[in-house]
């Protein structure tokens, strides 16, 4: 199969180098700078594992022109999700009529900029829970592993179940534990709870995530960002209880205690963080509901005040 990882930091190079395991995948990584494509083909993809093992994959071609490029069968998109407008415009060739686009970022909304290249019927939202922080150019650490949970937009179109179960068998052949979701907004908004709990706050005090917990003052601001989150999310229709959500996104923060969330990640790195994907994406909805969301919008304003990217 001809796979196509858009964006290949420290998630989408965990995926490449999966996926490339399988000499029957042809995997195509698609990196912002030639420094990464370079280091890509010349040493292909190192993983470095919690327990000291280490895994090297180098039959895996990267680039940052794709204006040569065909349609992938496969493409997974993993940019920075304020880069998914302009990433997919860029490389739009490796888009086809039959390329089916999972999406696995961070945030809510990713799949509308998809729109102008694929069919509903194509695309595929996710989460994952794998843990990853970037090592060296070409290595990464995986710091933590979890399930994959993908669903489609037409959940009653008969060719959409069929890229979604040939996707699960594809991933799950790759190594990855992976579910498919009825409602896939629901893993969507439940990974966002996650995120609204840990990123912002282990960004803005430089701490990993098991401080969200182990800190009085991070674990009480924790909790009224989610609470003030989750009662945003049921304006939109859902019935979710605050008490439960809060409790398994601190408990989330336990099991990946000593992560670098992505944003504090970004942040050490001086790049933008995605904070209107996450804590934004909750002020957005409030406001189209006709209400506010003060925590959310606050935190929004401190993150980007204080790292100015």
């Amino acid at each position: 199969m001809k796979i196509s990882i858009l964006g290949t930091g420290a998630m989408g190079s965990l995926f490449a180098a999966a996926l490339a395991a399988d000499p029957s995948n042809d995997v195509l990584c698609i990196t912002y700078s030639s420094e990464h494509s370079d280091c890509i083909n010349e040493k292909g993809i190192t993983i470095h594992e919690k327990d000291g093992s280490m895994t090297h994959i180098d039959n895996i071609r990267a680039v940052t022109d794709t204006s040569d490029e065909r349609p992938a069968d496969l493409v997974i998109v993993l940019v920075k999700s304020y880069s998914t407008n302009q990433a997919v415009k860029t490389h739009s060739e490796i888009f086809g009529p039959d390329t089916t686009v999972l999406t696995l970022q961070n945030g809510y909304g990713n799949h509308v900029p998809l729109l102008e290249f694929a069919d509903e019927s194509q695309i595929l939202l996710g989460t994952t829970a794998h843990g990853m922080n970037i090592r060296n150019t070409g290595e990464i650490i995986h710091a933590g592993s979890g399930i994959t949970t993908i669903g489609t937009l037409k959940p009653d179109s008969i060719p959409a179940q069929k890229r979604l179960n040939k996707t699960k068998n594809l991933l799950e052949k790759a190594g990855f534990r992976t579910s498919i979701s009825t409602d896939v907004l629901d893993a969507i908004f439940r990974k966002l709870f996650v995120n609204t709990s840990i990123n912002a706050l282990c960004a803005l005090n430089d701490k990993p995530n098991k401080y969200i917990v182990k800190d009085p003052d991070m674990n009480r601001q924790s909790r009224r960002l989610v609470d003030e989150a989750v009662r945003t999310v049921n304006l939109l229709g859902r019935s979710y209880d605050p008490d439960i959500i809060i409790a398994d996104a601190h408990h989330v923060a336990e099991l990946t205690g000593d992560n670098i969330c992505s944003m504090l990640a970004d942040v050490r790195r001086h790049r933008p963080t995605e904070i209107r994907a996450i804590n934004g994406a909750i002020v957005s909805m409030a406001e189209k509901a006709g209400f506010d969301a003060p925590l959310n919008r606050a935190i929004v304003s401190e993150v980007e005040n204080r790292f100015p990217y």
